[in-house]
């Protein structure tokens, strides 16, 4: 069975969760009946089942690196092929299926600097 789990990016006051709650379809930050409802200000990710060379979790969103050739990709959701997939910085498209070529080493909201230049 997979597990089914995501973390949220809080836009205005920056920071990351996992510490959510779904009820009813609605996600909630900490506790659904004196939490904070998940609105357009959250950003959610999924974790993709998978985890890295070093058994970090891989969530959308995430920057991974390989370290054989050093060149970085972005993880994100495919909704044409219902899959999880990377993308090189030089555009090239890859599915997730081997994940323990992989090291997270952050995510597009924590480390807005990866996202800068083709591999910094």
């Amino acid at each position: 069975m997979r597990l089914i789990k995501f973390r949220a990016w809080q836009k205005t006051h920056e920071y990351m969760t996992d510490d959510l709650a779904m009820v009813h379809n609605v996600f909630y930050y900490d506790d659904p009946q004196d939490g904070i409802r998940i609105d357009d200000d959250w950003v959610l990710m999924q974790f993709t089942g998978l985890k890295d060379k070093n058994g970090v979790e891989i969530f959308e969103s995430d920057v991974l690196l390989t370290e054989e050739d050093s060149v970085l990709h972005d993880v994100y959701w495919n909704d044409d092929c219902a899959r999880f997939e990377v993308k090189e910085r030089n555009g090239d498209v890859n599915d997730l299926e081997f994940s323990d070529i992989y090291v997270v080493v952050g995510n597009a909201f924590q480390h807005p600097n990866l996202l800068e230049g083709d591999n910094e």
